[in-house]
């Protein structure tokens, strides 16, 4: 399986490998050798909205940057998402900091308007907030759209130079 790009024009748009379905429970990994989805954890409610990772980024815990993508249809497990970020969503707890961009689908019509988290639905905010306080119990803070580009070039860098 070769290796994905972060998108087609990061940070202002990035791709997104889809590992939850918006709607679903269930949180996939992407396997290799064989190339294959695996089910790699049940989570305690279902997502309002997709969640994947950002190819070819390190986020400060070494892992790679995680990505909320608002979408109209729940895209399958597996999948690859053009997205648009619109915020950044920083998760306190247990001593740790973790950032997760809040996209939107840039090809999905639906969300021409929504360039700031602020403009996305309170209630989408709410029901995403929700899901992840029953996973992480933890201090919420919804940061702008400008914030989420500066934190994908960031892990863009680390990715560059092999973050350890």
């Amino acid at each position: 399986m070769a290796e994905l790009s972060t998108g087609p024009n990061p940070p202002e748009e990035v791709y997104v490998l889809v590992r939850v379905s918006s709607g679903s429970k269930y949180q996939y990994s992407m396997r290799k050798d064989p190339c294959s989805l695996m089910l790699d954890k049940v989570l305690p409610s279902p997502l309002p909205v997709a969640y994947g990772i950002i190819p070819a980024t390190h986020h400060t815990d070494a892992e790679t940057l995680d990505a909320f993508v608002l979408v109209s249809e729940p895209p399958m497990p597996g999948s690859i998402i053009s997205a648009r970020p619109v915020g950044l969503m920083r998760i306190e707890g247990e001593g740790k900091i973790d950032d997760k961009i809040i996209a939107v689908c840039s090809i999905d019509r639906e969300f021409d308007d929504l360039r700031d988290v602020a403009d996305v639905p309170k209630h989408t905010l709410a029901q995403l907030t929700s899901a992840i306080k029953e996973d992480w119990v933890s201090k919420i803070t919804w940061l702008d759209a400008e914030k989420a580009k500066k934190a994908v070039q960031k892990a863009i860098e680390l990715y560059k130079r092999g973050y350890e």
